[in-house]
């Protein structure tokens, strides 16, 4: 099978933006205050992704997750073993940091290295494609519950600055959401953007600012009163979904979707090819403060010529996770922001007789960013990768995710009148501390 590319569920598409308060927008408390006759405010015409990272306590306040469904083989990426039986034909090539090599497909992130920590230990408890995606997304093999949260909805809720006008999770490409946002809010719901040159469609008002806002004004005041006195929870949230709409039609922030307002010199960092382009788009939403964002590509199930398939496809993912990485350092976020990448288990260090690589319990990720020490591998695969040394877990990784954001994982939500912990029973591990800054 050439190409796995696994979604679940979608998450929310435009019409949901606009007509309900999964929207994804950070929910302002109270109405617009617009009085009849007064235009929408608006903040001052500039590239919003310019903005100065916010001062404070070093803690990592936005996410990046790179998906890779089907799940990359290691050997040609992360893992090399060159002229071992098991290497296949993709060589190792040096990388900034001296003794440390990654794939001969991997030049951009190579130089990145000294900011990247590979973790070439990763054990999987799942090898069913489905099962294995939901349990790295939303922390169970099989959710016996709706509206479990993913860790995306849990980092947006957490780490979400109340000032965003855009949405606290965005995903883009046919990002495998499993989860949900009720527990916490439609606010925190991802949203999803299908085409990045029109990120949120009829989002413009065809009557123009000021006569929209004048819209929005007299609703405002028409309902204030009726509010006071007999508003109830979902009607709120409605309206408030009506306000934040009406928000993101004026919002400067959209911009961040604008990578020709980027700096030549940060764009010059990535690929041209639309993965890469949406790994640029991610810097900028990072620079604006959105919490949680997720990439994804696909097509990496290789049971069938892995050898000649990744040769084709990593040199796509690297320039954007090499690129990424690199223009977060150079900006000064990489230090608040986290970049994860990897797929939904490893696959054989043998290759079979397709020239392909099958289903494999231990594989590798990488972090780089947010509070991760670069410049390392942790976990030993041994020179033909069969071996597997320091074991990671899938929950040892939401552990560190969750310690790098400030997140107590035993923090918990109600479903169905159950309580779920943050780090469900699945993801039970702790944090990497060798690879911790």
């Amino acid at each position: 099978m050439a190409g796995c590319n696994r979604c679940i569920v979608p998450a929310f598409g435009r019409r949901d933006f606009l007509s309900f308060s999964m929207l994804g927008m950070g929910v302002a408390a109270g109405g617009a205050g617009l009085a009849l006759g007064q235009e929408t405010k608006t903040e001052t015409k500039q590239d919003p992704a310019k903005k100065e990272p916010p001062k404070g306590p070093k803690k990592c306040n936005t996410v990046i997750r790179i998906w890779l469904p089907g799940a990359p083989s290691q050997v040609e990426t992360f893992d090399p073993k060159p002229g071992r039986p098991n290497g296949g034909k993709a060589k190792a090539i040096d990388t900034a940091v001296k003794g440390l090599q990654v794939s001969e497909y991997m030049p951009s992130t190579a130089k990145q290295m000294k900011h990247i920590a590979l973790l070439r230990s990763m054990s999987f408890m799942e090898l069913a494609h489905e099962r294995a995606a939901l349990l790295a997304q939303i922390g169970m093999a099989q959710s016996p519950f709706s509206g479990v949260a993913d860790m995306g909805t849990i980092v947006a809720y957490e780490r979400g600055p109340k000032d965003l006008q855009l949405p606290y999770s965005i995903s883009m490409g046919a990002t495998l959401h499993p989860g949900q946002s009720l527990p916490f809010g439609g606010e925190y719901a991802p949203y999803r953007v299908l085409d990045a040159s029109n990120p949120i469609p009829d989002s413009r008002s065809p009557v123009g600012e000021a006569r929209d806002g004048q819209r929005a004004g007299l609703l405002t005041e028409q309902n204030k009163d009726w509010d006071s006195k007999h508003q109830q929870g979902p009607i709120g949230q409605i309206e408030k979904a009506y306000v934040k709409a009406q928000e993101v039609m004026t919002t400067p922030q959209v911009s961040a979707f604008n990578v020709g307002q980027e700096d030549q010199a940060i764009r010059g960092l990535f690929g041209t090819d639309g993965f890469s382009q949406n790994c640029l788009i991610a810097y900028r939403l990072a620079k604006v403060g959105v919490p949680f964002i997720a990439l994804q590509t696909g097509g990496w199930d290789m049971h069938d010529n892995c050898i000649g398939g990744m040769e084709k496809q990593v040199p796509s993912v690297d320039a954007g996770f090499g690129g990424l990485v690199g223009a977060l350092a150079a900006s000064g976020l990489l230090e608040t922001t986290l970049v994860m990448i990897g797929g939904e288990f490893g696959r054989t260090p043998q290759v079979n007789g397709g020239q392909g690589r099958d289903h494999h319990g231990y594989g590798a990720w990488a972090l780089a960013g947010g509070g991760i020490r670069g410049g390392i591998a942790y976990g030993d695969s041994g020179r033909d990768g069969t071996a597997n040394k320091d074991n990671v877990s899938v929950g040892d990784v939401w552990h560190t995710v969750f310690s790098l954001c400030g997140i107590d994982a035993k923090k918990s939500y109600v479903v169905e009148g159950r309580r779920i912990p943050y780090a469900y029973k699945d993801v039970k591990g702790a944090p990497v501390r060798a690879i911790m800054a």
